[in-house]
């Protein structure tokens, strides 16, 4: 008697969590293609039971929202986790990305040689990680407002971000458990990390003063280079 109980009460508890998945699915779905009509975006249809894919342009930058099958952090199971991606504009001045310290598995594996410490006094809820080309760069690159953005969106609740970047493209990408089934709550989240990737995007006025510095570190790397070549065939002279 004892297990029957225990067996009814186990397939109740299924039941009302498959039918809150789907209450949840359906609303998202809902939200998602109004969003996606109001903002003249594509809307991708999945299946019945699978989340959208909305894309395209959205004001000037590129727009993705998706959602996507992840492995729990501790490896026990899997969990949905929404999805919010800006393309940002090419002519960055290196190569590199700076994200929450859940991606760093994904960091270490790129091949990015040097570590860069983000200045003490943001206020970070937890400090993000980054890994750069030219170090030099991105301290240029990183202006008072562009830190303030990464600041902004490292601190949002319950979301994890990577922003990563070369000269020819860049991705700012947050994602949450958050389904974004609530009409009002997408909207601002989309705007709110649209006006972060603008902040973050390389204006037209800067491409010049960033090529300029490219132009001069590699002078200074000639002529390193050239030095040392020839304290080489002064030695091989002495001989």
């Amino acid at each position: 008697m004892v297990w029957l109980f225990i067996w009814l009460a186990l397939a109740v508890l299924i039941l009302v969590v498959t039918f809150w998945t789907y209450a949840i699915l359906i609303k998202q779905k809902s939200v998602w293609a109004s969003f996606a009509e109001r903002y003249n975006l594509k809307l991708r249809k999945q299946g019945l039971l699978v989340s959208p894919v909305i894309e395209g342009q959205f004001k000037d930058l590129e727009l993705q929202v998706f959602s996507e099958r992840q492995v729990m952090p501790d490896g026990r199971g899997h969990q949905y986790r929404s999805v919010i991606q800006f393309v940002l504009p090419p002519n960055m001045p290196t190569d590199g990305v700076i994200a929450s310290r859940y991606f760093t598995p994904f960091v270490g594996d790129l091949n990015l040689p040097k570590k860069w410490k983000l200045p003490k006094n943001m206020k970070w809820e937890e400090e993000p990680i980054a890994r750069v080309g030219v170090a030099t760069r991105l301290k240029t690159f990183l202006t008072e407002d562009r830190l303030r953005a990464l600041e902004v969106v490292a601190n949002i609740k319950k979301s994890t971000f990577v922003f990563i970047f070369d000269e020819t493209e860049g991705y700012l990408r947050v994602e949450s458990p958050d389904p974004l089934d609530d009409s009002a709550r997408m909207d601002k989240i989309v705007h709110k990390l649209y006006s972060i990737a603008t902040i973050l995007s390389v204006k037209d006025d800067e491409i010049e003063g960033f090529n300029e510095l490219a132009g001069r570190e590699e002078a200074i790397e000639a002529s390193d280079s050239l030095d040392h070549e020839e304290e080489e065939d002064d030695d091989d002279g002495a001989l």
